[in-house]
């Protein structure tokens, strides 16, 4: 009996129940979830000898293995063999894997994929993989995001064993439209993305399950937009006025507009559906706080649901901030926070919220970073009768034009100013040879006028893969400036963490007790400290400029100078074009399309948006990917209809 994608992965071969808890937290619960979990990136072996392979390529050799051999030296161990084909031998090289002796068959054909490095001028390759000749083994090699303990190798055996088995994966494109875009089957892409043979494979894969997305995202909106609008009870503006000018600050004209929009559909008797879109720093938060303002006053309700717990205790802090004085109470509702109170206008929460008996009294539904939220999730918190109104906001910095066309079935107020007071922040690409003086110059910032400092890195831990040993991990970092910064005290966040410990680092660095918050991307969005005025961003190459942008937007929030410093591990030229291109321009949508450009849409490594746009691979700034899809998807409505 074929396995189906709704199939629970504790079903499927090879996931035990400890594995299956792992995905889950990831997110990943069925056959078609771990099916769209693609690789972040591959690796081409060269298929060459001994004797020309040469040092830094990742090669494919076939050879016998001769002399395996082990050493130990005090609690490591050493393991060795040679390698020989028709032109020479070189040495395989591992460490701490004593199982190797009885798994692998000395005199007996190989083929080894690795890494070519010289050692006493010798060749050899450490941690290479190994597989009998007569077994097929790719060329190419799919390199997975780590998810807690489980590796890529991990889920490079998985697949491999999966597409050995009878799966059912129905098409989700009508046939006509394949034909017409030339494009493969289903079946065949998620075969070719997670075991391509050659880059051919990876390519058309890749090119299916793009325009599949988008596909089905604005076939998903078309519905949406048809559908009729759900009634909901009004909520008049009279007394906005009030709430705006005990503001103490003036807002931007596109703020005023918004609130403006806002108000107007609070207004009418069906539901409002907005989109909030602005850049990172542009003042959503104060904007939202006008709308849950207006229900208050007409004795409604509203939820802000935000995606983590971080981003939710930062909105109840912004919200009671802005509503206190009028004496409007906010409360948080999180897996570690129950309301202190029943009694409250506002209640800010993640996705707890979904799990809460909702209230009928609700009349605003405003969801941040909406995107980060399933279509199902969304929809539970709108299916009171009557429907409240719905505010949704995302900081992604998108074209006026491309979400218009994204997000049709949505009204968009658009913030395209920053406050007043808001200085651009000075970006700088630093080089290696200026590490030095640029840790000294952090310190004396952080000694001489008490700030305080990010910095990002991209992995958790060092990754155990070659290509990728060279980039530096939060941990190491965090390590290493212990040492550097010593004695001021330095914080490790990072997305494994506990959702309480999370929320104690943040609070000891907004209170000032940790100088420098060393942490992956989970800073990304939603992270406020207005006193701090310094990112240091490592093996900036390795992110995208949309990331790098918001990643940018953690500082520069208040009227001080603030800085963004950018370390590149590699800087390749058309890196530098990119990075260069973030030192001299401070708009987002600006950047996203000019990365788009530089990099290509096709690109795999990075080609993720992070943003309004849950996307694995599409690229939301290929213009003609999302004319083309957008008319594919109202050609099947019409195929469907017919």
């Amino acid at each position: 009996m074929p396995f189906k994608l709704n199939t629970p992965l504790i079903k499927l071969p090879k996931i035990g129940p400890k594995t299956a808890t792992l995905l889950a937290k990831n997110d990943l619960f069925s056959l078609q979830d771990l099916l769209y979990y693609f690789p972040k990136d591959y690796i081409s072996y060269k298929i060459t000898s001994i004797a020309t392979a040469q040092p830094g390529e990742f090669v494919v050799l076939r050879g016998n293995l001769l002399r395996l051999n082990q050493k130990r030296k005090g609690k490591f161990s050493f393991q060795t063999a040679i390698l020989q084909d028709q032109s020479g031998q070189l040495t395989l090289r591992w460490f701490n894997q004593s199982y190797l002796l009885h798994t692998l068959k000395p005199n007996q054909e190989y083929q080894v994929k690795g890494q070519i490095e010289i050692f006493r001028n010798q060749k050899q390759i450490v941690n290479p993989k190994l597989t009998l000749v007569s077994k097929n083994s790719s060329i190419i090699e799919p390199i997975y995001p780590q998810l807690y303990q489980l590796k890529s190798s991990w889920f490079q055996h998985f697949f491999q064993a999966l597409f050995n088995l009878d799966l059912d994966i129905p098409e989700n494109i009508p046939s006509s439209i394949l034909q017409k875009h030339q494009l493969i089957p289903r079946h065949q892409a998620l075969k070719f993305i997670h075991q391509p043979i050659n880059q051919s494979q990876i390519k058309l894969a890749h090119q299916r399950l793009a325009f599949e997305e988008l596909f089905l995202l604005h076939k998903q909106n078309l519905l949406l937009k048809h559908q009729p609008k759900p009634i909901a009870t009004p909520l008049p503006s009279s007394q906005l006025n009030h709430f705006i000018n005990s503001l103490p600050f003036k807002l931007t004209q596109s703020q005023q507009q918004a609130i403006q929009e806002i108000s107007q559909d609070l207004n009418k008797p069906f539901a409002m559906n907005r989109l909030l879109l602005g850049d990172v720093g542009s003042g959503k938060t104060v904007v939202a706080a006008s709308a849950a303002y207006i229900a208050a006053q007409n004795h409604k309700l509203t939820y802000v649901m935000a995606p983590t717990q971080v981003l939710a205790e930062q909105l109840f802090q912004t919200f009671q901030n802005f509503l206190k004085p009028h004496q409007l109470k906010v409360e948080l509702l999180t897996n570690q926070h129950q309301p202190k109170n029943s009694d409250y206008h506002v209640l800010v929460g993640t996705h707890a919220l979904l799990f809460k008996n909702l209230n009928p009294n609700l009349g605003l539904v405003i969801i941040d970073e909406q995107h980060k939220f399933g279509v199902e999730q969304r929809q539970r918190l709108t299916q009171l009768k009557p429907t409240p109104h719905k505010l949704l906001m995302t900081a992604t910095p998108i074209p006026r034009t491309l979400a218009l066309t994204l997000m049709s079935h949505l009204d968009i107020s658009h913030l395209n100013e920053k406050p007043a007071n808001r200085l651009p922040v000075k970006t700088y690409l630093v080089p290696e040879t200026k590490r030095t003086s640029a840790y000294q110059w952090i310190k004396q910032k952080i000694t001489q006028e008490n700030q305080q400092v990010f910095v990002v890195a991209p992995l958790i831990e060092n990754s155990d893969n070659s290509q990728f040993q060279y980039l530096k991990s939060a941990t190491q970092i965090h390590q290493e400036l212990q040492t550097i910064f010593k004695p001021l005290k330095i914080g490790l966040l990072h997305g494994q963490l506990k959702p309480a410990q999370k929320t104690q680092l943040i609070n000891q660095f907004s209170q000032g007790k940790i100088k420098i918050l060393v942490a992956t991307t989970v800073v990304e969005v939603g992270i406020d400290i207005p006193q701090a005025n310094i990112i240091l961003i490592e093996s900036a190459e390795r992110f995208g400029l949309a990331q790098l942008h918001q990643l940018r937007g953690r500082v520069g929030r208040s009227n001080q100078q603030a800085y963004c410093l950018l370390f590149p591990s590699k800087l390749t030229p058309k890196a530098q074009q990119r990075l260069t291109a973030l030192t001299q321009y401070h708009d987002g949508a600006k950047l996203a399309e000019l990365d788009m450009q530089l990099r290509g849409p096709g690109e795999i490594w990075g080609t993720q948006q992070h943003g309004f746009f849950k996307l694995k691979l599409a690229n939301i700034f290929d213009q003609h990917l999302v004319e083309t899809t957008l008319q594919a998807a109202k050609e099947s409505l019409t195929l469907k209809k017919a």
